[in-house]
């Protein structure tokens, strides 16, 4: 279940069901007519690409003939979807992927699951894997409103300490204040 669950939060829908869970096909590095997808997941009736991209750009029109090669294909559904460490943005000669995510959305996802596994051996290997991308800087933590909170407390703390200095009679040399602190 937890393959099904990431295979359709990959595909943006519930493009897979547990029933054809024995039925589906994972391989990678499959040759094509125009090019060689990271990651082909296929069904009876279904095909999904899925191109994963660290440091590397995509290659001259690399998702326009993957998405070609799906449109040519007998599968009645297709999907083709991108992992990458930035946010993918189109460029004037490629076109939109059929979904696109970034690694830290990988890591959010199994960070979930793995809280209702009960098999030690997959939450040790889940485990291993996000502390792995972790470890890469490969997937990072997003900002959230405890950073921006925090960063706003320091502010007010170094304000506080300037007046406690000031009162004291201590000259604080304004110029550096914002400056020194990164603001």
């Amino acid at each position: 279940t937890i393959g099904i669950t990431l295979l359709n939060k990959l595909s943006s829908n519930e493009l897979w069901s547990k029933k054809e869970s024995k039925r589906i096909s994972i391989q990678s590095q499959i040759k094509t007519d125009e090019g060689i997808p990271d990651i082909e997941v296929r069904s009876i009736d279904k095909l999904m690409y899925i191109e994963v991209k660290v440091e590397s750009d995509f290659s001259h029109n690399q998702i326009k003939r993957y998405k070609n090669v799906l449109k040519k294909s007998d599968y009645a559904k297709t999907h083709l979807t991108v992992l990458t460490r930035y946010p993918y943005t189109e460029s004037s000669e490629s076109e939109m992927p059929d979904s696109s995510f970034r690694w830290h959305h990988i890591v959010d996802w199994l960070d979930k699951l793995v809280e209702d596994i009960d098999n030690d051996v997959s939450h040790f290997i889940i485990n291993q894997f996000v502390n792995f991308l972790k470890m890469r800087g490969i997937a990072m933590k997003k900002v959230s409103l405890e950073l921006v909170n925090g960063l706003k407390s320091f502010n007010n703390l170094m304000h506080m300490i300037g007046e406690a200095i000031t009162a004291n009679k201590y000259k604080i040399d304004q110029r550096l204040s914002k400056q020194r602190l990164g603001f």
